[in-house]
Protein backbone atom coordinates (compact mmCIF):
# COMPACT_ATOMS: atom_id res chain seq x y z
CA UNK A 1 0.00 0.00 0.00
CA UNK A 2 1.28 3.44 -0.85
CA UNK A 3 2.55 5.58 1.99
CA UNK A 4 -0.03 8.24 2.73
CA UNK A 5 0.44 11.61 4.36
CA UNK A 6 -2.12 12.48 7.00
CA UNK A 7 -5.07 14.19 5.40
CA UNK A 8 -8.57 15.06 6.42
CA UNK A 9 -11.20 13.69 4.07
CA UNK A 10 -14.51 15.48 3.74
CA UNK A 11 -17.09 12.73 3.98
CA UNK A 12 -19.95 14.99 3.06
CA UNK A 13 -19.78 18.38 1.38
CA UNK A 14 -20.62 21.45 3.40
CA UNK A 15 -22.97 22.58 0.70
CA UNK A 16 -24.04 21.31 -2.70
CA UNK A 17 -22.43 22.91 -5.71
CA UNK A 18 -25.53 24.90 -6.51
CA UNK A 19 -25.43 26.48 -3.06
CA UNK A 20 -21.88 27.77 -3.29
CA UNK A 21 -21.86 31.52 -3.98
CA UNK A 22 -19.83 33.20 -6.68
CA UNK A 23 -19.00 32.26 -10.26
CA UNK A 24 -19.77 28.60 -10.63
CA UNK A 25 -20.82 27.44 -14.05
CA UNK A 26 -18.03 28.05 -16.49
CA UNK A 27 -16.13 26.57 -19.37
CA UNK A 28 -16.46 22.79 -19.68
CA UNK A 29 -17.25 22.06 -16.05
CA UNK A 30 -18.03 23.55 -12.65
CA UNK A 31 -16.72 24.72 -9.32
CA UNK A 32 -14.14 26.83 -7.55
CA UNK A 33 -10.46 27.19 -6.97
CA UNK A 34 -9.37 26.62 -3.45
CA UNK A 35 -7.47 29.34 -1.64
CA UNK A 36 -3.85 29.50 -2.77
CA UNK A 37 -1.42 29.99 0.16
CA UNK A 38 1.52 30.96 -2.02
CA UNK A 39 4.46 32.97 -0.76
CA UNK A 40 3.26 35.52 -3.27
CA UNK A 41 -0.26 35.07 -4.59
CA UNK A 42 -0.51 34.64 -8.35
CA UNK A 43 -1.27 37.71 -10.43
CA UNK A 44 -4.92 36.82 -10.26
CA UNK A 45 -5.33 33.28 -11.36
CA UNK A 46 -8.89 33.04 -12.59
CA UNK A 47 -10.66 29.71 -12.38
CA UNK A 48 -12.47 30.63 -15.58
CA UNK A 49 -9.21 30.72 -17.52
CA UNK A 50 -7.77 27.47 -16.21
CA UNK A 51 -8.84 23.97 -17.03
CA UNK A 52 -11.70 22.72 -14.89
CA UNK A 53 -11.35 21.44 -11.37
CA UNK A 54 -13.93 19.74 -9.21
CA UNK A 55 -15.23 21.89 -6.37
CA UNK A 56 -13.29 21.30 -3.16
CA UNK A 57 -16.59 21.26 -1.27
CA UNK A 58 -17.77 18.34 -3.42
CA UNK A 59 -14.62 16.21 -3.30
CA UNK A 60 -14.18 13.61 -0.59
CA UNK A 61 -10.46 13.41 -1.29
CA UNK A 62 -9.19 16.91 -1.90
CA UNK A 63 -9.89 19.49 0.79
CA UNK A 64 -6.35 20.08 2.02
CA UNK A 65 -4.35 23.24 1.45
CA UNK A 66 -0.62 23.23 0.96
CA UNK A 67 1.93 25.69 2.20
CA UNK A 68 4.08 26.36 -0.83
CA UNK A 69 7.82 25.83 -0.45
CA UNK A 70 9.67 29.14 -0.25
CA UNK A 71 12.47 30.12 -2.56
CA UNK A 72 15.84 29.25 -1.02
CA UNK A 73 16.95 32.15 1.17
CA UNK A 74 20.44 31.99 -0.33
CA UNK A 75 19.29 32.13 -3.95
CA UNK A 76 19.75 35.29 -6.03
CA UNK A 77 15.96 35.49 -6.38
CA UNK A 78 15.45 35.68 -2.63
CA UNK A 79 18.26 38.17 -2.17
CA UNK A 80 16.81 40.54 -4.75
CA UNK A 81 13.43 40.66 -3.04
CA UNK A 82 10.00 40.80 -4.71
CA UNK A 83 10.04 41.03 -8.47
CA UNK A 84 7.66 41.84 -11.25
CA UNK A 85 8.40 38.59 -13.08
CA UNK A 86 5.57 36.44 -14.36
CA UNK A 87 5.17 33.00 -15.86
CA UNK A 88 2.39 32.45 -18.38
CA UNK A 89 0.50 29.18 -17.97
CA UNK A 90 -0.93 27.61 -21.12
CA UNK A 91 -3.25 24.99 -19.69
CA UNK A 92 -4.24 22.54 -22.42
CA UNK A 93 -4.24 19.69 -19.94
CA UNK A 94 -7.64 18.44 -21.09
CA UNK A 95 -6.39 18.29 -24.70
CA UNK A 96 -4.55 15.39 -26.33
CA UNK A 97 -1.93 17.12 -28.48
CA UNK A 98 0.33 15.34 -31.00
CA UNK A 99 3.94 15.29 -29.88
CA UNK A 100 5.32 17.12 -32.90
CA UNK A 101 2.88 20.01 -32.38
CA UNK A 102 4.07 20.44 -28.79
CA UNK A 103 7.69 20.21 -29.91
CA UNK A 104 7.16 23.01 -32.44
CA UNK A 105 5.58 25.09 -29.68
CA UNK A 106 8.58 24.51 -27.40
CA UNK A 107 11.06 25.60 -30.06
CA UNK A 108 9.06 28.76 -30.79
CA UNK A 109 8.70 29.50 -27.07
CA UNK A 110 12.46 29.13 -26.53
CA UNK A 111 13.17 31.59 -29.35
CA UNK A 112 10.62 34.01 -27.91
CA UNK A 113 12.21 33.70 -24.44
CA UNK A 114 15.61 34.60 -25.89
CA UNK A 115 14.05 37.62 -27.63
CA UNK A 116 12.39 38.58 -24.33
CA UNK A 117 15.80 38.45 -22.64
CA UNK A 118 17.33 40.80 -25.21
CA UNK A 119 14.36 43.14 -24.99
CA UNK A 120 14.53 43.22 -21.18
CA UNK A 121 18.27 43.95 -21.31
CA UNK A 122 17.70 46.75 -23.82
CA UNK A 123 14.98 48.25 -21.63
CA UNK A 124 17.28 48.10 -18.62
CA UNK A 125 20.06 49.86 -20.50
CA UNK A 126 17.68 52.56 -21.66
CA UNK A 127 16.29 53.05 -18.17
CA UNK A 128 12.81 51.75 -18.98
CA UNK A 129 11.03 49.77 -16.30
CA UNK A 130 8.35 47.14 -16.65
CA UNK A 131 5.01 48.18 -15.12
CA UNK A 132 4.53 46.98 -11.58
CA UNK A 133 1.04 45.67 -12.29
CA UNK A 134 -1.04 44.40 -15.15
CA UNK A 135 -0.47 42.03 -18.01
CA UNK A 136 2.68 43.67 -19.37
CA UNK A 137 4.99 42.55 -16.59
CA UNK A 138 8.30 40.93 -17.44
CA UNK A 139 7.74 37.40 -18.75
CA UNK A 140 10.48 35.01 -17.61
CA UNK A 141 8.71 31.78 -18.42
CA UNK A 142 5.91 29.96 -20.19
CA UNK A 143 4.53 26.61 -19.09
CA UNK A 144 2.54 24.35 -21.40
CA UNK A 145 0.41 21.57 -19.91
CA UNK A 146 -1.20 18.86 -22.03
CA UNK A 147 -1.60 15.18 -22.77
CA UNK A 148 -0.17 13.29 -25.73
CA UNK A 149 -1.61 10.48 -27.82
CA UNK A 150 0.30 7.19 -27.43
CA UNK A 151 3.90 8.09 -28.27
CA UNK A 152 7.40 6.84 -27.48
CA UNK A 153 10.32 9.26 -27.25
CA UNK A 154 14.04 8.56 -27.05
CA UNK A 155 16.39 11.04 -25.43
CA UNK A 156 19.21 12.46 -27.49
CA UNK A 157 21.71 9.84 -26.34
CA UNK A 158 19.25 7.02 -25.64
CA UNK A 159 19.92 3.51 -26.84
CA UNK A 160 17.45 1.51 -28.91
CA UNK A 161 18.44 -1.53 -26.85
CA UNK A 162 15.77 -0.39 -24.37
CA UNK A 163 13.04 -0.90 -26.99
CA UNK A 164 11.24 -4.24 -26.84
CA UNK A 165 9.97 -3.83 -30.39
CA UNK A 166 11.45 -3.31 -33.80
CA UNK A 167 12.18 0.45 -34.07
CA UNK A 168 11.35 0.21 -37.77
CA UNK A 169 7.80 -0.93 -36.88
CA UNK A 170 6.88 0.63 -33.52
CA UNK A 171 3.43 0.03 -32.01
CA UNK A 172 3.06 3.80 -31.57
CA UNK A 173 4.91 6.78 -33.09
CA UNK A 174 8.57 6.82 -32.04
CA UNK A 175 10.66 10.00 -31.99
CA UNK A 176 14.23 10.80 -31.03
CA UNK A 177 14.18 14.19 -29.32
CA UNK A 178 16.59 16.72 -27.79
CA UNK A 179 16.01 16.03 -24.09
CA UNK A 180 18.28 14.00 -21.88
CA UNK A 181 17.40 10.55 -20.64
CA UNK A 182 16.39 7.23 -22.14
CA UNK A 183 13.14 6.03 -23.69
CA UNK A 184 9.74 6.87 -22.20
CA UNK A 185 6.09 6.60 -23.11
CA UNK A 186 3.43 9.32 -23.31
CA UNK A 187 -0.30 8.72 -23.55
CA UNK A 188 -3.74 9.95 -22.48
CA UNK A 189 -4.11 10.11 -18.71
CA UNK A 190 -0.52 11.29 -18.29
CA UNK A 191 -0.06 14.99 -17.53
CA UNK A 192 2.89 16.42 -19.45
CA UNK A 193 4.37 19.74 -18.31
CA UNK A 194 6.77 21.68 -20.54
CA UNK A 195 8.29 24.66 -18.66
CA UNK A 196 10.15 27.10 -20.90
CA UNK A 197 11.98 29.14 -18.27
CA UNK A 198 14.85 31.60 -18.59
CA UNK A 199 17.16 30.35 -15.85
CA UNK A 200 19.55 33.22 -16.55
CA UNK A 201 16.95 35.86 -15.73
CA UNK A 202 15.71 33.77 -12.80
CA UNK A 203 19.21 33.53 -11.31
CA UNK A 204 19.08 29.71 -11.37
CA UNK A 205 21.79 28.73 -13.87
CA UNK A 206 22.18 25.17 -12.63
CA UNK A 207 20.46 22.33 -14.49
CA UNK A 208 20.86 19.89 -11.60
CA UNK A 209 19.11 22.38 -9.33
CA UNK A 210 16.43 22.80 -12.01
CA UNK A 211 15.80 19.04 -12.20
CA UNK A 212 15.41 18.89 -8.43
CA UNK A 213 12.99 21.84 -8.61
CA UNK A 214 10.79 19.99 -11.12
CA UNK A 215 10.82 16.90 -8.94
CA UNK A 216 9.97 19.03 -5.91
CA UNK A 217 6.94 20.51 -7.65
CA UNK A 218 5.59 17.04 -8.37
CA UNK A 219 6.29 15.85 -4.82
CA UNK A 220 4.36 18.85 -3.47
CA UNK A 221 1.46 18.19 -5.86
CA UNK A 222 1.26 14.51 -4.89
CA UNK A 223 0.96 15.48 -1.23
CA UNK A 224 -1.45 18.35 -1.90
CA UNK A 225 -3.88 16.62 -4.22
CA UNK A 226 -3.73 12.95 -3.25
CA UNK A 227 -1.96 12.75 0.10
CA UNK A 228 0.78 10.61 -1.46
CA UNK A 229 4.36 10.77 -0.22
CA UNK A 230 6.57 11.17 -3.29
CA UNK A 231 10.30 10.74 -3.00
CA UNK A 232 13.54 10.95 -4.91
CA UNK A 233 15.92 8.01 -5.25
CA UNK A 234 19.61 8.76 -5.10
CA UNK A 235 21.29 8.46 -8.46
CA UNK A 236 18.01 8.42 -10.38
CA UNK A 237 15.86 11.17 -11.86
CA UNK A 238 12.12 11.42 -11.30
CA UNK A 239 9.59 10.95 -8.52
CA UNK A 240 8.68 7.65 -6.90
CA UNK A 241 5.97 6.39 -4.55
CA UNK A 242 6.55 3.09 -2.74
CA UNK A 243 9.26 2.17 -5.22
CA UNK A 244 7.13 2.77 -8.33
CA UNK A 245 8.02 5.59 -10.69
CA UNK A 246 5.16 8.05 -11.15
CA UNK A 247 7.02 10.93 -12.79
CA UNK A 248 9.72 11.02 -15.45
CA UNK A 249 11.85 14.13 -15.99
CA UNK A 250 13.95 14.98 -19.03
CA UNK A 251 15.09 18.46 -20.02
CA UNK A 252 17.31 20.47 -22.29
CA UNK A 253 18.41 24.10 -22.23
CA UNK A 254 19.39 26.51 -24.97
CA UNK A 255 21.45 29.41 -23.60
CA UNK A 256 19.87 28.71 -20.21
CA UNK A 257 16.29 28.65 -21.52
CA UNK A 258 14.76 25.29 -20.63
CA UNK A 259 12.46 23.09 -22.65
CA UNK A 260 11.01 19.59 -22.47
CA UNK A 261 10.10 18.83 -18.85
CA UNK A 262 8.16 16.23 -16.90
CA UNK A 263 5.40 13.65 -17.28
CA UNK A 264 3.24 12.46 -14.38
CA UNK A 265 1.29 9.21 -14.61
CA UNK A 266 -2.13 10.09 -13.27
CA UNK A 267 -4.48 7.61 -14.94
CA UNK A 268 -2.83 6.29 -18.12
CA UNK A 269 -2.84 2.82 -19.62
CA UNK A 270 0.43 1.41 -18.29
CA UNK A 271 0.49 -1.42 -20.82
CA UNK A 272 2.68 0.41 -23.39
CA UNK A 273 5.41 0.80 -20.75
CA UNK A 274 5.89 -2.97 -20.98
CA UNK A 275 7.10 -2.53 -24.55
CA UNK A 276 10.16 -0.57 -23.36
CA UNK A 277 12.64 -0.37 -20.50
CA UNK A 278 11.29 2.91 -19.10
CA UNK A 279 14.08 5.44 -18.59
CA UNK A 280 16.53 2.55 -18.96
CA UNK A 281 15.59 1.18 -15.52
CA UNK A 282 14.60 -2.47 -15.72
CA UNK A 283 14.39 -3.36 -12.02
CA UNK A 284 11.78 -0.86 -10.82
CA UNK A 285 8.10 -0.68 -11.81
CA UNK A 286 6.15 2.20 -13.29
CA UNK A 287 3.00 3.24 -11.41
CA UNK A 288 0.20 5.78 -11.49
CA UNK A 289 -1.79 7.87 -9.05
CA UNK A 290 -5.02 6.10 -10.02
CA UNK A 291 -3.38 2.73 -9.49
CA UNK A 292 -2.31 3.72 -5.98
CA UNK A 293 -5.60 5.31 -4.94
CA UNK A 294 -8.04 2.97 -6.66
CA UNK A 295 -11.65 4.12 -6.65
CA UNK A 296 -10.71 7.08 -4.45
CA UNK A 297 -8.72 8.68 -7.25
CA UNK A 298 -11.76 10.24 -8.90
CA UNK A 299 -12.15 10.72 -12.63
CA UNK A 300 -9.25 11.14 -15.03
CA UNK A 301 -10.42 14.65 -15.91
CA UNK A 302 -10.55 15.65 -12.25
CA UNK A 303 -7.09 14.29 -11.53
CA UNK A 304 -5.53 16.04 -14.50
CA UNK A 305 -7.18 19.37 -13.70
CA UNK A 306 -6.15 19.32 -10.05
CA UNK A 307 -2.57 18.26 -10.76
CA UNK A 308 -2.20 20.89 -13.49
CA UNK A 309 -3.17 23.54 -10.97
CA UNK A 310 -1.09 22.15 -8.10
CA UNK A 311 2.08 21.74 -10.18
CA UNK A 312 1.79 25.27 -11.58
CA UNK A 313 1.39 26.58 -8.01
CA UNK A 314 4.46 24.72 -6.85
CA UNK A 315 6.59 25.91 -9.78
CA UNK A 316 5.58 29.51 -9.12
CA UNK A 317 6.55 29.20 -5.46
CA UNK A 318 9.85 27.51 -6.29
CA UNK A 319 10.95 30.15 -8.80
CA UNK A 320 9.44 33.18 -7.05
CA UNK A 321 7.24 34.30 -9.94
CA UNK A 322 3.61 35.25 -10.32
CA UNK A 323 1.34 33.17 -12.53
CA UNK A 324 -0.86 34.60 -15.23
CA UNK A 325 -3.08 32.69 -17.59
CA UNK A 326 -2.91 32.74 -21.35
CA UNK A 327 -6.11 34.80 -21.47
CA UNK A 328 -4.82 37.35 -18.97
CA UNK A 329 -1.62 37.75 -20.93
CA UNK A 330 -3.33 38.10 -24.30
CA UNK A 331 -2.39 41.79 -24.39
CA UNK A 332 1.28 40.79 -24.32
CA UNK A 333 1.12 37.98 -26.84
CA UNK A 334 -1.97 39.01 -28.72
CA UNK A 335 -2.33 40.61 -32.10
CA UNK A 336 0.03 43.46 -31.22
CA UNK A 337 2.79 41.16 -29.93
CA UNK A 338 5.14 41.91 -27.06
CA UNK A 339 5.54 45.44 -25.75
CA UNK A 340 8.88 47.16 -25.96
CA UNK A 341 11.14 48.94 -28.39
CA UNK A 342 14.15 48.02 -30.45
CA UNK A 343 15.21 45.14 -32.63
CA UNK A 344 14.60 42.48 -29.97
CA UNK A 345 10.99 43.55 -29.49
CA UNK A 346 10.49 43.75 -33.26
CA UNK A 347 11.80 40.19 -33.58
CA UNK A 348 9.60 38.95 -30.74
CA UNK A 349 6.34 40.18 -32.27
CA UNK A 350 6.17 37.68 -35.15
CA UNK A 351 7.41 34.93 -32.84
CA UNK A 352 4.59 35.69 -30.41
CA UNK A 353 2.08 35.54 -33.24
CA UNK A 354 3.55 32.20 -34.35
CA UNK A 355 3.20 30.88 -30.80
CA UNK A 356 -0.39 32.09 -30.65
CA UNK A 357 -1.22 30.30 -33.91
CA UNK A 358 0.24 27.05 -32.59
CA UNK A 359 -1.90 27.31 -29.47
CA UNK A 360 -5.02 27.83 -31.56
CA UNK A 361 -4.11 24.66 -33.46
CA UNK A 362 -3.68 22.79 -30.18
CA UNK A 363 -7.07 23.96 -28.95
CA UNK A 364 -8.56 22.53 -32.12
CA UNK A 365 -6.76 19.23 -31.61
CA UNK A 366 -4.48 19.68 -34.62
Amino acid sequence: MAQMMETRAVSSPKAPCSAVPGPHQHRRTTCHWRATPLRRRPARLSHEDFSPIICTLCSSQRSRRRRAAPVCAESPRAASGPSNDVCVVYDYSQHVVPYKAAQRWMHAAVDLALDDRLSAAADERSGERAPTQGTHASVVGRVLMLQHPPTYTLGQGATEAHLRFDPAAPPHPLYRVERGGEVTYHGPGQLVVYPVLDLDRLGRKDLHDYLRALEGAVIAALADVSGLRGERIEGLTGVWVDGAKLCAVGVRAKRWVTYHGLAVNLDPDLGPFREIVPCGIDDRPVGSVAGLLGAGAGSREELIAEYAFAISEALAAEFGVDLVTQAEHAGHEGADGPRGNGAAADSARPRAEELRGMLLDMAGGV
